[in-house]
Parts: C-alpha cells; structure tokens; sequence
C-alpha cells in the first residue's frame, strides 16, 4: 500500500457500493489488518530487530529456519493480533511476516461516521503494535 489515506480512501469507495448494494442493518465488527513482510541479514540474530520472538537456548538459535507465533493483546474494546512467522527467503536474506490484525464490536448504522472514526482508533493501535514489535535497528532500514 501507499498509504493510511489511499486505503481509506478506497475503502470507502468500496464501502459505498457494498452499501447501496446490499443494504445491511447494522455494521458489527470494524477491523483492520497490515501484513508486512521484514527482510534482514540472514546472518543476524532475529532479536537485533524483532522485539519479540522465540527464544531458543545457546546453539539452537543458529539451527532455526521456521517458526510461528502469535500473540492476543486487548486494548480497551480493540483486540489485536499479532502474528509472526518465517517467509520464503532466498540467498543471504532472513524473512519475517509480521501480521496485525486488529478489531472491535460495534453496532453502528452502515452510513454512521463513527465507522470511519473507529477505523482510524484501531490504526492507532495498529501503529502502537507495529513500532513495538520491531526494534530501531530494523525500523531504520524502512525509513
């Protein structure tokens, strides 16, 4: 993506057709989801750039070439989950998928602006998970 206000953007634009569409009563659920794929030097520990991982005793750190976790966080009426895991890597090159997905109750009208407004709390809670699961080192990279 580009962009918060491009996927916006287009999200509302989507929204609207779903909308006038099929006419649904009520909007439930609210949710937003960021997967990101993380590149580093194969070579390195993953705690230089991931604040949280798997922890393996002396040696085994080295034999690791998958892994999956994933963690349940509740703020406030939000829940996030996040999830990581070892992509396909070629060469000298270690990567991580780390998955946001991030959600809510709701029970607004489906022209309501308060879904907009509940889209943009749970990108804040996103972001808040995002800059903590990785460290400075890997942040820097991407900046």
């Amino acid at each position: 993506y580009t962009d918060w206000h491009s996927i916006k953007q287009e999200g509302s634009q989507y929204w609207r057709i779903f909308r006038d569409s099929f006419h649904p009563e009520r909007v439930e659920r609210c949710g937003v989801r960021f997967i990101n794929r993380l590149d580093f030097p194969r070579t390195e520990c993953l705690g230089d750039y991931l604040a949280t991982r798997p922890e393996l005793p002396g040696d085994f750190q080295s034999l690791s070439h998958e892994f999956f976790l994933r963690l349940g966080l509740q703020f406030g009426d939000a829940i996030a989950t996040i999830t990581q895991t070892t992509a396909p890597t070629e060469g000298s090159t270690r990567s991580v998928y780390l998955d946001i997905d991030v959600f809510c109750s709701a029970n607004l009208a489906p022209e309501s602006e308060e879904l907009w407004e509940n889209f943009e709390g749970l990108r804040r809670v996103k972001n808040q998970c995002f800059f903590r699961s990785v460290k400075d080192k890997l942040w820097r990279t991407y900046v």
